[in-house]
């Protein structure tokens, strides 16, 4: 697999709001990526301070999301 943790924090440290800004269908960055089970992802997004509280429209934060999918070390970083 592809590191994709460098590229990732260069564009969120160049522009930190991107964390904060719904797509479309009413999900952050921080729900795509815990729902893909994109472990360093989401441990970059936290440390940068992405809200794990935040939920989608049907109200699932990305615990809750990481967890249905069965990534349980994703799960385990969003866990609190």
């Amino acid at each position: 697999a592809i590191n994709m943790v460098p590229k990732a924090e260069e564009a969120l440290r160049a522009d930190p709001a991107q964390l904060a800004i719904p797509n479309g269908r009413g999900w952050t960055l921080l729900h795509e990526h815990a729902l893909a089970g994109s472990e360093g992802i989401v441990k970059l997004m936290l440390e940068l301070g992405a809200d794990p509280t935040a939920t989608t429209p049907d109200g699932r934060n990305a615990h809750e999301l990481a967890t249905a999918a069965g990534w349980k070390r994703t799960a385990a970083l969003l866990a609190g």
